[in-house]
């Protein structure tokens, strides 16, 4: 697993910041890590509102089928979001997660918006990175995003995202 820590650290240290990551990475080799042999990466198509206290599902990446089950996944969620008053609450709340195929959570977050000024539509847009490295039980998989909006409305834009990226052993 050091190889693949290696190269993890790597790619988010160096190339985090890189618009397209399946050309930037594919196939990458780092002295002493491992090897990148897939990318693949799954957006929102449109935007995503929930007022909901239940989990729903987000985004689902599209399936990968890993060469060798001692390879690892690097996981990479971008999200462009915006928590809310909703005309209900100064105090918005919600939380996202990314799970596994088998429901294990890898990642979360909370996201809390205090207004001190009492508005009830008052928002916060932001954005906020899940990020998991893990070997998978089996050599196929998908993982999600699941979020609820405790209080308010939870607002998920177009740009977000899941990279999913497989390393070598």
């Amino acid at each position: 697993m050091s190889k693949a820590l290696d190269l993890a650290t790597f790619v988010i240290g160096d190339l985090a910041t890189t618009t397209d990551v399946t050309d930037a990475i594919n196939g990458i080799v780092i002295p002493d890590g491992g090897k990148v042999l897939q990318v693949d990466r799954t957006g929102l198509p449109s935007l995503t509102s929930s007022t909901s206290s239940t989990y729903a599902t987000l985004l689902t990446s599209n399936s990968i089928t890993l060469d060798s089950a001692s390879n690892s996944l690097l996981v990479d969620v971008d999200l462009a979001m915006e928590v809310r008053g909703n005309s209900a609450t100064v105090t918005p709340e919600a939380n996202v997660e990314l799970r596994d195929s088998l429901g294990n959570v890898l990642d979360s977050r909370i996201i809390y918006h205090a207004v001190l000024a009492g508005s009830n539509d008052s928002r916060l847009t932001f954005t906020t990175r899940l990020q998991a490295l893990y070997s998978p039980a089996t050599t196929t998989e998908t993982v999600s995003v699941f979020f609820k909006c405790d209080q308010g409305r939870l607002d998920a834009q177009d740009t977000s995202s899941i990279t999913i990226t497989e390393i070598a052993a």
